[in-house]
């Protein structure tokens, strides 16, 4: 009977006596084998070129090849080479019957032959073409899964030889795949990496201790981390990992630069007054840069890299018989779809990864867009465009996301749906970030246990004004101070240079609006009101006042 877990399998039936052919094939057939007939060994190679088959059902003894010459050209090619081969022989037929085994055929069966005793021996034969199918697929996919991967994966055992890698190895070393494979690694290593790899591979092989560090090879920047290979408890190989961070690396190069000629170009115009005023708003923008950059830190430890690391230990561990641990093993035979979920969640990490990189981009721009700000308070200019405020409270939560989930910090917004308005969304988004920031330093600096909570108004008044209110259960204001805490200089912090609420006020007052702060004491909380004209958006065009 056939499975009906795997199609039919097809065999080829080569014997050069008729009525022996004709009587395997109805004895096959009825068994729910597909069966095809050869009369010669010529014609057999033929038909194994062009037609896939399962199982070869081959005569030792024939007139035109004899079945050992047609087994030595089926070894000969890679494509017929693992084909399991059944012989049929008679007794006398016993050395050449040797020969043949070692050459390479799977079995034999004495002729005349008993039917059931041919018939077990076919279905082995089966199973084990099926399972060494299983596993070449379960290779492709693993081998398929390690080119997937963004960074160079190489995995070498104690000795130092290589037992698997990936396209991005391949092509960092200048090698195809193949010649990667059973070589030791320090055959093709550069120089500048042969002073950096044996002697902290060495150190992995030894101690079992993972190992990172940042190297430089042809002009390109990799982080590169090493993993100790376990089986049975003992260190029998690592696990090399290389991610090229070039980018990242002159990213923070071309930061760095920026802020170099920033400070340079405010020492040369003599305004350092404006520098630092520009600073501490950057900080409040680099918020939203710190929220993005965590969840990429929290994305990457997540990436599966140590799930990798175990499959291919427990590949190592049965690569010997790999087949028969990827098809009757219990833990085994899940091996190839845990490989697959795993690439999923590789692929759906990196578009996270990439979701929040956008956002780090984001907030570059936001930094841009606040010295452009600066600038343009310095000209006591005012850039009047559409701006909906609930997005802009949304926005100034998200600069400040990370401090409030790291305090514990519950944010409530209550806003009433208002059309849009003319505002200058980078003064009025400067103000919220500063207050928000503001009433998230004060439930930080709060030890108590009450519950930690922000509360965000937006409203219209009866003066036909916008109204935003930031109200907190922290610290509170001391009445003496309520009348001060808009003053220059004023602060209650370390290291703050009391600008914030001095030029949030200033700020709301050039956009004709007023900033009221109350509290009703030390350890009540406090609320800030920003409170603006309400200026409908189809008043006119975007202007500068």
């Amino acid at each position: 009977m056939t499975n009906s877990t795997h199609p039919m399998a097809r065999l080829l039936v080569v014997d050069d006596s008729p009525t022996v052919r004709t009587a395997l094939q109805r004895l096959f057939t009825e068994n729910g084998y597909e069966v095809a007939l050869c009369g010669s060994g010529r014609e057999a190679l033929t038909q194994l070129r062009t037609q896939p088959t399962d199982v070869v059902i081959l005569d030792l003894v024939m007139d035109d090849m004899r079945g050992e010459q047609v087994l030595r050209e089926m070894k000969a090619e890679p494509k017929l080479a693992d084909i399991p081969v059944l012989l049929l022989t008679a007794v006398s037929d016993r050395a050449e019957l040797v020969a043949c085994l070692d050459l390479g055929a799977d079995d034999f069966i004495v002729k005349p032959w008993d039917r059931r005793e041919l018939l077990g021996r076919l279905r082995a034969m089966v199973r084990l073409k099926r399972a060494l199918d299983a596993a070449r697929t379960s290779a492709a996919r693993s081998q398929a899964l390690l080119n997937a991967l963004a960074q160079v994966a190489l995995l070498i055992d104690e000795t130092g030889c290589v037992l698997s890698g990936n396209q991005r190895a391949a092509e960092l070393f200048g090698k195809c795949l193949a010649e990667l494979h059973g070589r030791q690694l320090a055959e093709f290593l550069p120089p500048s990496r042969r002073e950096q790899w044996p002697p902290r591979i060495e150190q992995v092989l030894t101690t079992g201790t993972p190992q990172r560090f940042e190297e430089t090879h042809q002009d390109r920047v990799f982080d590169t981390c090493l993993y100790p290979v376990k089986e049975d408890g003992r260190v029998t190989g690592c696990a090399i990992v290389s991610d090229e961070i070039t980018q990242r690396k002159k990213a923070e190069r071309e930061l760095a630069e920026l802020n170099r000629r920033m400070i340079d170009a405010s020492r040369q115009a003599g305004i350092a007054e404006i520098a630092t005023d520009v600073l501490h708003n950057v900080g409040n923008a680099l918020s939203r840069i710190n929220v993005a950059s965590g969840m990429v830190h929290d994305q990457l430890r997540t990436l599966g890299i140590d799930d990798f690391r175990r499959a291919a230990e427990l590949i190592e561990k049965h690569r010997d018989h790999l087949a028969e641990y990827c098809t009757q093993d219990e833990r085994g035979q899940h091996l190839p779809n845990f490989l697959i979920e795993l690439s999923q969640h590789m692929a759906e990490q990196e578009q996270a990864i990439l979701g929040e990189l956008r956002d780090l981009q984001e907030g570059v721009q936001r930094v841009n867009e606040i010295v452009a700000a600066q600038q343009a308070h310095a000209g006591n200019s005012c850039m009047m465009e559409e701006v909906r405020f609930e997005d802009l409270i949304e926005e100034a939560i998200r600069n400040h996301q990370q401090r409030i989930d790291q305090s514990g910090i519950q944010v409530e917004c209550n806003c009433e749906p208002l059309p849009p308005a003319r505002a200058d969304r980078r003064k009025v988004l400067q103000i919220l970030t500063e207050l928000l920031g503001n009433a998230v330093d004060a439930l930080s600096s709060d030890d108590g246990d009450r519950p930690k909570r922000i509360k965000i108004r937006l409203f219209r008044d009866d003066r036909d004004q916008v109204c935003i209110e930031i109200r907190d259960n922290g610290v509170g204001i001391a009445p003496e101070n309520l009348s001060r805490v808009f003053s220059q200089s004023y602060t209650t912090k370390e290291n703050a240079q009391g600008l914030g609420l001095h030029d949030a006020v200033l700020r709301a007052k050039e956009h004709g609006g007023e900033l009221v702060a109350e509290s009703d004491g030390v350890g009540k909380g406090a609320a800030f009101t920003l409170r603006l004209p309400f200026k409908p958006a189809d008043e006119s065009a975007p202007s500068i006042q």
